[in-house]
């Protein structure tokens, strides 16, 4: 895969004559060598001003958990995540949406090793494309390495309306980009403008199922047969027991009897494991 990148990061793309796209990821986390996934994509598409002018933005099941720093980071939980299409329907229209185009993104290898990765892992033949990474211009031009916010800062850009709560949005960084991009290239005007957009796959996550929705014998039922490992995980994930309850569909009480067995396991486990360590280094002070 890192042997396609490099390949195709030989060609700078700085050709304003063909279909130009600026395209942004959020993940599951940082490393996609490890199994991480993407959980939104946005590929914008410039005009021949290089503004903004349609392209596509959406959202996935990545089948896997968000590591929590990537989950704060892009602010898509679990539970939504888990009710929206996987990727695998969407990569052969992803493919024909960038073929023959340039690709610009900001930190643009961690995109292309995601998506690259995304194709690989489901047979779908990898598209031919340019690249620009505006990190790397933006370093050309400043002498360092810029974050996306910092370095439109430079050009006096007005960001008030992004990053709002910290969160990144992908289709908002990849307006962000282009912005960026015709800054580096051109050197015309700041143009930043909010877009409302929505991914144009998403699929409502169902309501959290409360304790009244649910008889008391079914409430019961479910409750004996959730893990206490998921009841620990939903715990901590919402950092509330009444919410975990209600995802899980059980009563708070269920809940937190499952979470009590969760730790109470984990806790004979490190004493099991500390009385061996102890029973060892009493063996070797006997020699």
């Amino acid at each position: 895969m890192f042997d396609i990148l490099k390949r195709l990061f030989s060609n700078n793309g700085l050709s304003h004559r063909r279909k130009i796209i600026a395209v942004d990821c959020e993940t599951t986390g940082l490393d996609a060598r490890l199994g991480h996934r993407i959980v939104s994509l946005a590929l914008v598409e410039a005009d021949s001003d290089l503004a903004a002018a349609g392209g596509s933005y959406l959202v996935f099941n990545p089948e896997r958990k968000c590591d929590p720093k990537a989950e704060r980071a892009h602010g898509l939980n679990g539970w939504y995540l888990k009710h929206q299409p996987l990727i695998g329907a969407h990569l052969t229209d992803i493919a024909e949406q960038i073929e023959g185009a340039l690709l610009v993104g900001h930190n643009l290898p961690f995109d292309l090793s995601f998506l690259c990765a995304e194709f690989e892992a489901a047979g779908v033949e990898i598209p031919r494309y340019d690249a620009c990474c505006t990190m790397a211009l933006a370093e050309g031009r400043f002498g360092k390495r810029l974050s996306l916010e910092s370095a439109l800062r430079a050009f006096d850009a007005n960001l008030d309306l992004f990053r709002q709560d910290g969160i990144h949005n992908a289709f908002d960084d990849a307006c962000m980009t282009l912005a960026l991009y015709a800054l580096l290239t051109r050197n015309g005007e700041v143009r930043l403008r909010k877009f409302a957009a929505q991914p144009d796959n998403e699929r409502p996550a169902p309501d959290v199922t409360g304790p009244e929705d649910m008889s008391r014998k079914a409430m019961i039922e479910r409750g004996r047969a959730i893990s206490p490992q998921d009841a620990f995980d939903a715990y901590h994930h919402y950092n509330s027991g009444q919410i975990a309850a209600k995802a899980l569909g059980v009563s708070r009480t269920a809940l937190m009897k499952k979470v009590g067995e969760y730790n109470l396991a984990e806790g004979e486990k490190k004493l099991a494991a500390y009385r061996k360590a102890k029973a060892e280094r009493g063996r070797n002070s006997s020699y």
